[in-house]
C-alpha cells in the first residue's frame, strides 16, 4: 500500500520540480515596447545575452533583459 502511494506521488514532485527549474532561466527575449521603468540617462554601456547593446543596465532590464555584461556588444 505504501509503494502504490509513493508511486501516486512521484509524478506530480517531478512535474513541480521540472516547472520551477524553468522559472529560473534567463530571459533573452525582448520586449516590445519597453517596460515603463525610469531610468537615467547615464551612459554605461551593457551588452545583453540576445547581443544587443543597450545604454545601461536599467534600460537593458526595461527591455525585458535580465543577464548582460558591462561594454558594447562586439
Amino acid at each position: 500500500m505504501r509503494k502504490l502511494i509513493l508511486l501516486s506521488l512521484f509524478p506530480p514532485l517531478v512535474t513541480i520540480i521540472i516547472l520551477s527549474c524553468k522559472s529560473n532561466q534567463v530571459s533573452c527575449d525582448e520586449i516590445n515596447p519597453p517596460l515603463k521603468i525610469p531610468c537615467t540617462k547615464e551612459y554605461r554601456p551593457v551588452c545583453g545575452c540576445n547581443d544587443k547593446t543597450y545604454s545601461n543596465p536599467c534600460v537593458a532590464s526595461s527591455f525585458g533583459i535580465s543577464e548582460f555584461t558591462y561594454g558594447q556588444c562586439n
